[in-house]
């Protein structure tokens, strides 16, 4: 696979070396000095996009892996049992045979801080003694989830973001678009007939034919 990328990347800057000699061929001085122009900008604006890409993909990543390492989990607990509590009163109650209740603020959590009704998994060791509690929200989503989720959109980015932009500056002849000189002069190459010699952008007066 990557031999084929290399080719694939080789036959590009050939045929790209090759473009730009014909076109310092068939073009005026002032003509082939704006194509060129066009073609490192269009270089420039599509490296611009791709490292972007990648550069937010990269920090999403590293967020939500040093979030999820920061998240306390059941990974990081060493514990013997686990059950689901629910919260009454700041005070969270589940059954291990019989029924038990432990007052949240003994783990760090404030008064109030949860409705009454929101589910716990209680962690208990051994000796049936609480280690941990931790909410549970209902629709949130772990840092693992928001990690897949990341990558999923990045992955989805990395392949939309690059082909729309193809796309857009082979077709469009705004002068928006940084490599439209250079899209025009290919344009001509393709098209252009034995009688064609000499490419001239729209905006430029076409020589007059020798008389």
């Amino acid at each position: 696979m990557n031999s084929s990328v290399l080719s694939s990347l080789s036959a590009n800057t050939r045929t790209t070396k090759r473009n730009v000699a014909l076109c310092k061929q068939h073009c005026t001085p002032e003509t082939y000095e704006k194509v060129m122009k066009s073609l490192k900008k269009l270089n420039r604006c599509t490296a611009t996009i791709v490292i972007t890409i990648l550069a937010i993909l990269g920090a999403s990543l590293i967020h939500f892996a040093i979030k999820s390492d920061s998240q306390v989990n059941t990974n990081q607990i060493s514990y013997s049992t686990e059950k689901v509590g629910h919260l009454s009163e700041n005070t969270v109650w589940y059954i291990n045979n019989i029924k038990y209740e432990i007052d949240i603020t003994q783990f760090g959590y404030s008064t109030g801080a949860y409705a009454d009704g929101t589910d716990f998994r209680v962690y208990l060791d051994d000796n049936g003694n609480v280690i941990d509690l931790i909410p549970i929200i209902k629709g949130e989503l772990t840092a693992s989830d928001q990690m897949a989720l990341c990558m999923v959109i990045g992955l989805f980015m990395m392949c939309f973001v690059p082909i729309s932009w193809a796309i857009w500056v082979r077709k469009s002849k705004s002068k928006l678009n940084p490599g439209r000189e250079w899209f025009l002069f290919l344009t001509w190459l393709q098209k252009r007939t034995p009688f064609e010699y000499c490419f001239t952008l729209p905006e430029e007066t076409r020589p007059s034919p020798i008389q």
